[in-house]
């Protein structure tokens, strides 16, 4: 488990040494620091290797685990809703530095300097939060907001958007229908279909299924459920059904 530096609001910091490959999702804004070593990560449904120094941005709601390889260190940051929500409410980044073209490193470096800085004032600060670290925290705000932003959602659709992701991340393993969903959120199916491809990019049945299907996949890892057992632990009515996506995901059997 991630061992807690400082708890205090509006940020926290942890210091992860042990291997964790949980898979996990936050209310908050997170930020993965890699300080040495490897790790591997997997975020959508991806899964990358970070090396030293590297930094990977986990949006509320983002579905994603990180397990050290060897003798490594991370940090993780982790910022509150309230002060997201103040400053940066409405925002989706994107912020991968393994993946970053040698022409985008400065930004990446930039980041990393407003990182350490925050990490530095959070630990000489007092118990409660003095404008130092608040000025710390806008200053990595800043970096992310001018260089990582892909997207920005009117206040009205980011509080439906973290009702709605709330819901099914938490609700995946039920049974829930656009239709129930629709009906709780007060919007119609249709428009609430709708909604999903606008400002999610996907449809609601994807989305809902690559929730399962991340959960699905880490069980086959790390426990000797079989494949019938995990796919109705993980909301999949039916095998059939779970395999033929899962096969469709990652290209590979259940069973293999």
């Amino acid at each position: 488990m991630p061992e807690a530096i400082l708890s205090e609001p509006p940020v926290r910091i942890f210091h992860q040494s042990t291997t964790d490959c949980r898979m996990h999702w936050h209310s908050s804004l997170g930020i993965l620091y890699l300080l040495a070593g490897k790790a591997h990560v997997t975020l959508d449904g991806q899964q990358y290797l970070m090396h030293e120094a590297d930094v990977l941005l986990i949006n509320p709601y983002e579905l994603y685990s990180s397990e050290l390889l060897g003798s490594s260190s991370m940090l993780f940051f982790s910022f509150s809703p309230a002060i997201v929500q103040t400053a940066l409410a409405g925002l989706r980044f994107r912020c991968l530095s393994f993946l970053a073209q040698q022409k985008e490193s400065a930004r990446y470096d930039r980041l990393r300097a407003a990182l350490a800085s925050l990490f530095q004032a959070h630990l000489n600060a007092p118990s409660d939060p003095d404008l130092a670290l608040l000025g710390r925290i806008y200053d990595v705000f800043y970096e992310l907001k001018r260089n990582f932003c892909y997207a920005s959602l009117p206040p009205s659709d980011d509080s439906h958007i973290y009702s709605i992701l709330h819901y099914l991340n938490s609700h995946y393993m039920e049974r829930i229908s656009l239709a129930t969903l629709a009906a709780q959120e007060h919007f119609s199916p249709n428009y609430l279909s709708q909604f999903f491809r606008e400002k999610l990019g996907t449809t609601f049945t994807q989305y809902l299924n690559d929730i399962r299907l991340q959960h699905a996949f880490l069980e086959l890892c790390i426990t000797d459920k079989s494949v019938t057992a995990i796919a109705l632990d993980n909301g999949f009515s039916r095998p059939d059904n779970f395999i033929n996506r899962f096969q469709r995901k990652y290209a590979v059997t259940p069973n293999k």
